[in-house]
């Protein structure tokens, strides 16, 4: 076996099971969402401290990866298969930040991530001569989803310093996706010059977990945190 096949099975497998920490994500919201009903989290809602924002980002970042996979002149399985599970269980996620903030932006990223979904399977078997017009628009998309993930992520960093808590953010989560960080740029770099936007977003990615992972024990031991936390949370 080659080292891109190698690289591509172990890339696959790290993202799906990074699929498990989305998963836990979206149980420990389900749990919040109990607790909150019972009247047991005073001061908090089921997605107090998640930023909309930052799994907008991550939701797009995903999608970028599949569409790059999607509209390579041969289609990418390593990149694109374990996506789309991926993608279903983040839209999973938006969808329990809109139904517990009901505003109209929760409601409007939730709709467009949905027809996204849908939609670039369709210009794929349909699209014919619009298919190099894809796979460039797919790169672009990988640029501007890195960047959108940077923002998110420094916007999720801002809101638990802000907050002295990590709210309703689950950290096997976030070490789940810095295990497929890794294994994804290294698939990255067996890909050859093809495999530049695995090693930006992930790149990105990475650096951005290892901060966020670090702000559970700092909320854990910061005397600072300990005082942000006496106020209201913010959602």
């Amino acid at each position: 076996m080659t080292d891109y096949h190698l690289a591509g099975l172990a890339s696959a497998f790290f993202v799906t099971l990074a699929l498990s920490g989305l998963v836990m994500q979206v149980r420990f919201i389900r749990k919040r969402k109990r607790l909150y009903a019972a009247g047991q989290m005073a001061g908090e809602r089921p997605t107090s401290t998640i930023s909309l924002n930052r799994f907008t980002a991550t939701y797009l970042g995903f999608y970028a990866l599949f569409a790059y996979g999607l509209f390579l002149e041969e289609l990418n399985h390593y990149l694109v298969w374990p996506r789309v599970a991926a993608l279903a269980v983040a839209l999973l996620i938006l969808h329990a930040i809109m139904t517990d903030r009901r505003g109209a932006l929760p409601v409007g990223v939730f709709a467009v991530g949905a027809g996204l979904f849908v939609m670039s399977p369709l210009l794929r078997w349909f699209g014919g001569g619009l298919l190099a017009y894809s796979a460039f628009a797919s790169q672009v998309l990988v640029v501007a989803a890195a960047a959108l993930f940077l923002q998110g992520a420094v916007h999720q960093v801002v809101k638990i310093r802000r907050a002295g808590r990590t709210g309703g953010l689950s950290l096997p989560m976030h070490q789940l996706f810095f295990v497929k960080d890794c294994a994804s740029i290294w698939f990255g770099f067996t890909m050859g010059a093809a495999g530049w936007p695995l090693l930006l977003f992930n790149g990105v990615s990475l650096v951005m977990q290892c901060v966020l992972m670090w702000h559970f024990r700092w909320t854990e031991r910061a005397p600072a945190a300990a005082q942000r936390r006496a106020a209201p949370a913010a959602d």
